[in-house]
């Protein structure tokens, strides 16, 4: 959170990770400001404006579903066949399909790592 000189917060950044499925979620995340008093902005305004985001993101996901399982399957059965399952940190099959913007989002970085660790484990998880 930013603070101004007298300690108020006038802005922040929040996420949230959203479970969709069986050893899956998703990051969302936005930056939260006041606005200034001459620029009011009706508060049902801003709800209307995420639930579209979401709804788009929602569809999104349910389009593209099927082809990031099918990549994932296709990356898992590479890396077993490549002797990537023996390694104590998992099968790094995932790290192909997603990148991060910058090495500092320990938090995108661990939960990808726990997926790594997990997944494969899923019964009936790759097709």
């Amino acid at each position: 959170a930013r603070k101004d000189d007298k300690g108020k917060v006038v802005s922040q950044t929040v996420f949230w990770v959203c479970p969709t499925g069986t050893g899956r979620s998703r990051f969302l995340s936005t930056f939260v400001a006041k606005l200034p008093p001459f620029f009011p902005l009706p508060r049902w305004l801003g709800h209307v404006v995420l639930n579209n985001f979401l709804d788009q993101d929602t569809h999104l996901l349910g389009t593209a579903q099927k082809y990031v399982l099918d990549a994932e399957a296709k990356a898992l059965a590479e890396a077993e066949q490549n002797g990537a399952g023996n390694r104590k940190d998992g099968i790094m099959a995932r790290r192909s399909l997603y990148v991060y913007r910058s090495p500092t989002e320990k938090l995108q970085a661990r939960l990808a790592l726990f997926f790594d660790k997990t997944l494969p484990k899923v019964p009936n998880r790759s097709s």
